[in-house]
């Protein structure tokens, strides 16, 4: 994870995904968020909605779909 300010919040996915992963700094918010997980990824999509946290307003990305990583 970056050590930059986070300007995102990661919503829904596996409830294994701790607060640190949720929260992230992303360059380009018009990309899809892709997060390791055991043994896949995660994708989540960016939506237009944004939430006040400690860490300020966040864009809320939703979780949209799971890869697993090939052998």
């Amino acid at each position: 994870m970056s050590t930059r300010r986070p300007n995102v919040l990661l919503r829904g996915g596996p409830a294994a995904l701790t607060e640190t992963d949720r929260l992230r700094h992303v360059e380009n918010r018009d990309e899809r968020v892709r997060v390791r997980h055991g043994s896949g990824f995660e994708h989540f999509e960016a939506t237009e909605e944004t939430v006040m946290t400690d860490q300020g307003h966040l864009q809320v990305f939703e979780w949209s779909y799971r890869t697993r990583i090939a052998e």
